[in-house]
């Protein structure tokens, strides 16, 4: 889950996509999306999935390559919902199915060791996008 404007800095993780991914939940909260792209992330699908973001649409089975924290790809097929929560605060929910690894070296750019870490997302926000994640997957899908 995320923030609905740019930088879509992630507030909120399933246990299985960070399983996916490599990363703790302490490793991504506040920082962009970039952190799971690289060199063979198709642009125009991340694109289409910002348009869809911006206008407030639902993008859905887009087949997307990203990277684990170790700079491994893995492909996906992702669908983007937007959420509206309290204060008219929006929050993009991302599900994921079809995740496969990917073999090839590690894409060495944008690694998690050499990306700044943003800590300014505060526990509340967290733990507010937590259990509206869990109100919504009930309703949702």
């Amino acid at each position: 889950m995320t923030h609905a404007k740019h930088p879509y800095s992630v507030v909120w993780a399933s246990p299985d996509w960070l399983a996916t991914c490599g990363f703790q939940l302490e490793d991504i909260v506040g920082r962009g999306l970039q952190l799971i792209q690289g060199a063979a992330t198709d642009q125009e699908a991340v694109a289409a999935l910002m348009r869809a973001a911006r206008h407030h649409l639902v993008a859905r089975n887009l087949k997307l390559i990203n990277y684990d924290k170790h700079r491994q790809p893995f492909s996906h097929v992702l669908t983007m919902k937007p959420v509206e929560a309290e204060a008219d605060v929006e929050y993009l929910r991302a599900t994921s199915v079809c995740v496969e690894r990917l073999s090839g070296k590690p894409s060495p750019e944008l690694s998690s060791d050499n990306l700044p870490l943003r800590r300014d997302a505060e526990p509340s926000v967290i733990e507010m996008a937590s259990s509206l994640w869990g109100a919504r997957s009930r309703l949702v899908l």
